[in-house]
């Protein structure tokens, strides 16, 4: 385990940061495993209403940002006795018709979303929260950034037969999700993505720490992540 001894103070608590477990995973059974091809009103991930007696009244989609934010949404819904969906698959943003560029998803996030407006369609769900990682679906990893390496990750197909890619695939893909949602009665709620940095935080403030760094060297301009 690193031998965690040789740090103490704020130094170890950052760096215990390694072993926090997805909250979402523990709480909800596993709302992030996404099997587009048995995704229904069945089988969908209920959270809220702890009675289990209230129709779902709102769907939360997304990648893993939105199974991050998840824990807060399904509180925030027992609370208010309300229930919900929650279709949240890694790497899979919250936008119809688009494809991955690469081969590191497993199912298709396409299919995904295909099922998502039959579910909303055929539910009346009168609420949808989009919650994805924005910045790398539309533009890859940032420049300096840990993840610079990183390219857009979806496509989108025109009917003329033609592909968007990035930036453009992003704009479109967007502009159709809200449409055919709000097409269906749907109220559509987008949330905006955790700030992104340049360096890993909890590693960055542990080595801070011990080495007697200020940790305000971390920061970002908020021009930057506007």
């Amino acid at each position: 385990n690193g031998f965690p001894a040789r740090f103490s103070g704020d130094a170890l608590k950052y760096a215990m940061d390694v072993y926090d477990a997805p909250p979402a995973n523990a709480a909800s059974g596993g709302c992030d495993t996404v099997v587009p091809e048995r995704l229904d009103a069945a089988t969908v991930c209920k959270i809220g209403d702890s009675k289990k007696t209230a129709a779902p009244s709102f769907l939360v989609w997304g990648d893993s940002h939105a199974d991050a934010l998840s824990p807060a949404i399904r509180a925030l819904a027992e609370a208010h006795g309300i229930a919900g969906w929650q279709v949240t698959y890694d790497g899979c943003p919250s936008l119809v018709g688009t494809r991955r560029t690469d081969t590191r998803i497993k199912f298709s996030c396409y299919d995904i979303g295909t099922r998502v407006l039959k579910l909303v369609g055929d539910n009346r769900i009168k609420n949808i929260i989009l919650i994805s990682r924005w910045d790398m679906h539309a533009l890859g990893g940032e420049r300096g950034g840990v993840e610079e390496y990183r390219v857009p990750s979806i496509s989108f197909p025109l009917p003329d037969g033609s592909v968007l890619t990035g930036l453009e695939a992003f704009a479109a893909s967007y502009s159709q999700t809200v449409r055919q949602l709000q097409a269906l009665g749907v109220k559509v709620w987008v949330v905006k993505q955790v700030p992104p940095y340049l360096a890993d935080i909890a590693p960055g403030l542990a080595k801070s720490a011990y080495l007697g760094r200020d940790p305000e060297m971390l920061e970002r301009p908020y021009e930057d992540i506007l």
